[in-house]
């Protein structure tokens, strides 16, 4: 395209193309490029694996956001009806999802967590600093439950304290925190205590939080809401238990299962004394789960888990 102006009384022309356009909006382009590179690295998906790009948003009307994309991707977009339209009808089906439309009750709609739920970990190099340890990561489909477990700094410690955190920074102190809580706890020696920590989370910002000493059996509940909620206290009563269905016990068997696999796979690809090393900590792992003993099983998972890290490592095991 040429485009023809006057400048200080002067005829002045510029060709303008797709290059040239994308040269001009080069800081609007690599914000689109960040969002687009980020969600395909948290969906653990690449550009190949994509069946199809499909536009919405007025702005992509614009020729030149599909002649990016395409070049970033390697595929050509494809409009399906109209831009603009498609953002108001998905906006009505939500709606309608949200009050239980009975047209559209058979409609599922996956939601996702845009934002890391976790708590603060004692790092007593950082200053005093809390490191962000994450329990729901962000893009996890809601409604969900996870489950980690901790254990205590000091030896003979009474009482641990969670920190709840929303956020992506490492550091605690630049994410937010929405509250805390607090449980009583089987005084032991430092490392020995085991308390699972325990995140139910839906799609109207409802957090349940619930937190169990396994020794003690002590168990504490804090629920926290997001801002500008308009449920009525019955209401969120009723999506409390809602969320109730969806808690699993992800300290039991399930986790140990998951380790042995683990363990099993890495036995597969290793040869000699590595090979050798794995078995052995499968044997214990299996003998402390037969003879249930919780403290043995919580500390020789810590020290397996960190030995399959290494092996991974340094092996470039995927």
């Amino acid at each position: 395209m040429l485009l023809h102006m006057e400048i200080a009384g002067e005829d002045k022309a510029i060709v303008l193309n797709n290059e040239v356009l994308i040269t001009c909006c080069n800081t609007l382009f690599d914000r689109i490029e960040t969002v687009v590179k980020h969600a395909l690295r948290d969906s653990g998906y690449h550009a190949i694996d994509i069946d199809e790009i499909i536009l919405a948003g007025g702005s992509s009307k614009m020729p030149i956001v599909s002649y990016f994309l395409h070049n970033l991707l390697g595929k050509e977009p494809v409009m399906i009806g109209s831009p603009d339209e498609v953002i108001a009808q998905g906006a009505r089906i939500y709606a309608g999802i949200k009050a239980r439309n009975e047209e559209i009750r058979d409609m599922l709609l996956t939601d996702i967590c845009p934002f890391t739920l976790g708590v603060g970990t004692h790092n007593p190099s950082n200053n005093g600093h809390f490191n962000m340890s994450p329990i729901i990561e962000r893009n996890s489909v809601l409604p969900i439950s996870k489950t980690r477990t901790y254990t205590n700094v000091h030896n003979m410690q009474k009482k641990v304290k969670f920190n709840i955190y929303q956020g992506e920074a490492f550091d605690c102190a630049d994410n937010l925190c929405l509250g805390s809580i607090i449980i009583d706890i089987a005084p032991m020696m430092a490392n020995e205590a085991v308390v699972n920590v325990t995140f139910a989370y839906d799609i109207n910002g409802i957090l349940v939080v619930d937190v169990e000493d396994s020794f003690s059996t002590n168990k504490k509940q804090a629920i926290f809401k997001s801002e500008g909620m308009n449920l009525s206290q019955k209401e969120i009563a009723q999506k409390i238990e809602l969320l109730k269905q969806y808690k699993s016990d992800f300290s039991g068997d399930e986790r140990d299962k998951l380790l042995l696999a683990r363990a099993e796979r890495l036995y597969q690809e290793l040869t000699g004394i590595n090979r050798v090393r794995i078995a052995k900590a499968m044997e214990d792992y299996e003998y402390v789960i037969s003879v249930s003993d919780k403290h043995a099983k919580h500390i020789l998972r810590q020290q397996i888990t960190a030995m399959l890290d290494r092996f991974e490592e340094f092996f470039d095991v995927e």
